[in-house]
């Protein structure tokens, strides 16, 4: 770890010289295990993440139609699926702090004293 940044500089001058399309072939002719670092945008697109369900399409209340990451682990006797978007911010604060023993009065404060943010 002493020289850590002088080998990601070192690595970054080699690694630039090239694509990645140019590196993994080059290790792939040399009989190196390789396979390319996506970006957040290719690995969503990515034929074998549309494949295995991992991009869903939902609609939130607010934002409209969205996309979602599905359930990476797939069984085949009880299979997943992602079928509600992500909550809105304070949507099940009251339900969680009712179920961990907190009166009404209590989150109300909260609320008030601007601990946290609930959805009427």
């Amino acid at each position: 770890m002493a020289n850590l940044s002088l080998l990601v500089e070192k690595m970054n001058a080699v690694l630039g010289t090239r694509s990645k399309a140019e590196w993994i072939e080059a290790f792939d002719a040399a009989g190196v295990p390789v396979g390319p670092v996506h970006s957040i945008g290719e690995a969503l697109s990515h034929p074998q993440t549309l494949a295995r369900g991992m991009v869903v399409d939902l609609v939130h209340p607010q934002a409209g139609p969205t996309k979602a990451i599905g359930c990476p682990v797939h069984f085949s006797a009880t299979p997943t699926a992602i079928t509600r978007p992500a909550p809105m911010l304070g949507e099940h604060t009251r339900t969680l702090l009712l179920d961990y023993g907190y009166s009404d009065a209590e989150i109300d404060r909260f609320i008030t004293d601007g601990v946290i943010e609930a959805l009427p």
